[in-house]
């Protein structure tokens, strides 16, 4: 699910639209649940005509602009500002565009660590499950926050994570050389004029196989096992396969860190309460 949160727009109907997003209703469909209908109406019944009428309001919703922006032709009723606070169990700020997350909580959460509102959602429930299971059953297991609290207290996870990211998505992936001089390179607004190390690339079709795969150049290492002999060679192909492998390498290597700290540290706290 993409992150729908915080919500940049201070229009009223795209954050209505955010919310209705986030539950995957359309205007009728949202319509029927706040006329209490576990479905929608089909259109020879009574209902239905009554759905369509909330539905045209609920567009008409749609369509607003922000309410401290609101022209003469435009307007919301208390009464429906209540409805889908009610509805989408959100306050009234973020309908309102004083907060761009639905409840204040999980703003808060987001201007003091930066996570989503999926994210923060997915820890409030593992931890609401945690605290409802039987203290017995939990000292038999590790829960995921619990996880959580081992990683975040160890320096390592900001290595590990850093694993993950170039599993995920990792960019750089064509091989350069420092061919021993130095140039001026204006990198951004804040670093310009740098003085920085000058690399080639590989353009040679030893190095590089042209139009790999149809879309793409498949770049080739080349390694030797002395310096002298150049000639006696192997070639390692810089694919996918070669980053993920390298990725997964360097995850294993710092969750095994990570690991050995947490061992030792439990190791010692035993210790001494013995």
């Amino acid at each position: 699910m993409r992150n729908l949160f915080p919500t940049k727009s201070k229009k009223f109907g795209d954050r209505l639209n955010a919310l209705m997003t986030r539950e995957n209703l359309s205007s009728l469909d949202l319509a029927a649940k706040l006329l209490g209908y576990s479905e929608k109406p089909k259109s020879n019944a009574r209902e239905y005509e009554e759905c369509r009428k909330k539905e045209r309001t609920i567009k008409n919703h749609l369509k607003l602009n922000a309410l401290d922006n609101l022209n003469s032709s435009e307007s919301l009723s208390t009464i429906y500002l209540i409805e889908y606070c009610n509805f989408f169990h959100c306050s009234a700020d973020y309908l309102l565009g004083f907060i761009d997350f639905p409840t204040n909580k999980n703003q808060s959460v987001y201007e003091i660590t930066g996570l989503s509102d999926i994210a923060t959602n997915t820890l409030s429930s593992w931890y609401e499950y945690q605290k409802n299971m039987k203290r017995d059953y939990q000292e038999q297991i590790y829960f995921p926050i619990e996880i959580l609290n081992i990683l975040l207290s160890d320096s390592n996870t900001e290595w590990l994570l850093r694993g993950i990211q170039d599993l995920l998505k990792s960019n750089y992936k064509i091989p350069a050389y420092h061919n021993g001089e130095w140039e001026v390179a204006n990198i951004n607004e804040k670093y310009s004029k740098c003085s920085t190390p000058k690399y080639i690339v590989p353009d040679s079709d030893y190095d590089v196989i042209k139009g790999h795969d149809g879309f793409r150049d498949l770049y080739l290492l080349t390694l030797v096992q002395d310096k002298t002999k150049t000639w006696d060679n192997t070639q390692i192909a810089l694919d996918d396969d070669f980053f993920e492998a390298v990725a997964m390498k360097t995850i294993e290597k710092y969750l095994r860190k990570i690991r050995d700290n947490y061992l030792e540290e439990k190791e010692s706290d035993s210790s001494e309460t013995t």
